[in-house]
């Protein structure tokens, strides 16, 4: 009789000195948006970019079965802002917002409470001046950052990522009576930096 104890409650056990397991994180930052040229079309005007703030939410998700969650997938949506000053036939100062929703995954290496990761996600960039008509286009991103959790299932997440997006040259995106600024290029480099809470489930 005492066997049979012994044998129903081992497993019970064994199963409540491991730690529980997640297979969902979910991150909400906020930082600064660094990048993001625009030139001018024409001689007759000068532009001039700052940077503005960066927000975005990031799903990861535990890749198969394996006990360390070193590799996950990732969802990522995010809005990245910067303002846009022209002088010289036209002045005046224009709101440019990115938003990005790309898929990817993220490699930790290591399952303690610090851990180092990198990302890589391709996805679309949907990127519109105020007042102006928005593009859409295929992009990539690379990224590198740190999760800390404190506790079991609450943490901290400090992530900082560049996005190159796919665009035809002299791609025009301020327009009034004609396009004054635009895209130079194929590629059109914008960088975030940011921080924010995660919670496990």
């Amino acid at each position: 009789m005492r066997a049979l104890v012994l044998l129903v409650l081992l497993p019970v056990a064994v199963l409540a000195a491991e730690p529980p397991r997640y297979d969902f994180e979910l991150a909400a930052l906020a930082g600064q948006t660094v990048g993001g040229d625009v030139d001018p079309l024409t001689d007759s005007v000068s532009t001039s970019v700052s940077d503005d703030g960066a927000y975005a939410v990031i799903l990861n998700m535990r890749e198969g079965l394996k006990k360390a969650a070193l590799l996950q997938y990732e969802l990522f949506v995010g809005q990245l802002e910067n303002q846009v000053q022209l002088t010289g036939d036209v002045d005046e100062e224009y709101n440019l917002r990115a938003r990005y929703l790309h898929f990817g995954g993220t490699y930790e290496f290591s399952d303690a409470d610090f851990r180092p990761y990198i990302a890589a996600s391709i996805g679309m960039t949907n990127l519109k001046a105020e007042g102006n008509s928005d593009h859409n286009d295929w992009s990539l991103s690379f990224g590198a950052g740190l999760k800390w959790y404190p506790t079991r299932w609450l943490g901290l997440r400090l992530d900082a990522r560049g996005f190159g997006t796919l665009y035809d040259a002299n791609t025009a995106i301020i327009c009034g009576e004609g396009c004054v600024a635009g895209i130079h290029g194929d590629l059109w480099w914008q960088s975030m930096v940011s921080g924010g809470l995660s919670i496990r489930f």
